[in-house]
C-alpha cells in the first residue's frame, strides 16, 4: 500500500524544490510575478534597470513595468471614485461611470450599449410530498420536455428566458400537470 504513496510524495518534494530555487528572491512590487510586457520592442541585448525608487535591487527590462502602473490595476476602495457612501449605513456602492470616460471623452458622447441576451435561471419548488417531474412545454401542443425530477419539498433549476412554460406533474402530459409557471423577467424562483 505504501509503495503508491513515494510518486505522489517524491512529486511534491520535486515541485517544492523548483519553487524555492525558481521563484524571485525579490517581495519589491517589480517582482518578476507582477511584471507584464508593456510593448514588444526591444530584445535580448537592451538595458536593465537595477534599481526602484526605494533603493531596493531589483532588475527588470525597460518593456517590462508594474501591472499596476501599466493598466491600473486593483484599486484599492477607499480610492476608488466609482464608490459611493450609501447614507444611513456604513456601505460604499458601485456607480457604473459614464462610458466616455473609458475613451476619456467628454461627459455624455458615448452611450453604453446593452445586451440582447435576456436568458435568467428558474428555481422551481415541488411543495407536494410526491416525486414530480419538471417539464418544459413549448407551446407546440404534444407532450412536455423533460427537464428533471424534483423531489417531494425540494425544488430544481435550469437555465430559462421569460415566457418559458413549465410545469409539475406525474407525466409529461400538459392536462395532467399539477401547476403551471409561465416565467416572467427577473423573476426566478417558482
Amino acid at each position: 500500500m505504501y509503495k503508491y504513496l513515494a510518486l505522489p510524495a517524491a512529486a511534491t518534494g520535486m515541485n517544492l524544490l523548483l519553487a524555492v530555487l525558481l521563484l524571485p528572491q525579490s517581495n519589491s512590487r517589480a517582482s518578476a510575478a507582477n511584471l507584464i510586457p508593456a510593448r514588444h520592442e526591444g530584445g535580448i541585448s537592451e538595458s536593465l534597470t537595477c534599481a526602484d525608487s526605494q533603493g531596493e535591487e531589483t532588475c527588470m527590462s525597460p518593456s517590462m513595468v508594474p501591472l499596476n502602473d501599466t493598466v491600473g490595476g486593483p484599486v484599492p476602495a477607499a480610492r476608488d471614485p466609482h464608490l459611493r457612501q450609501m447614507p444611513g449605513v456604513d456601505f460604499k456602492a458601485y456607480v457604473p461611470p459614464d462610458v466616455s470616460e473609458f475613451y476619456k471623452e467628454a461627459p455624455g458622447s458615448r452611450t453604453a450599449a446593452g445586451h440582447k441576451f435576456n436568458g435568467q435561471a428558474g428555481k422551481f419548488i415541488n411543495m407536494t410530498p410526491d416525486r414530480l417531474g419538471l417539464y418544459w412545454d413549448s407551446g407546440r401542443g404534444g407532450p412536455g420536455h423533460f427537464s428533471g425530477t424534483v423531489n417531494g419539498f425540494s425544488a430544481s433549476g435550469t437555465a430559462t428566458f421569460p415566457g418559458h412554460v413549465f410545469f409539475l406533474g406525474k407525466t409529461s402530459d400538459p392536462a395532467d400537470a399539477l401547476c403551471k409557471f409561465v416565467v416572467q423577467p427577473h423573476i426566478s424562483v417558482y
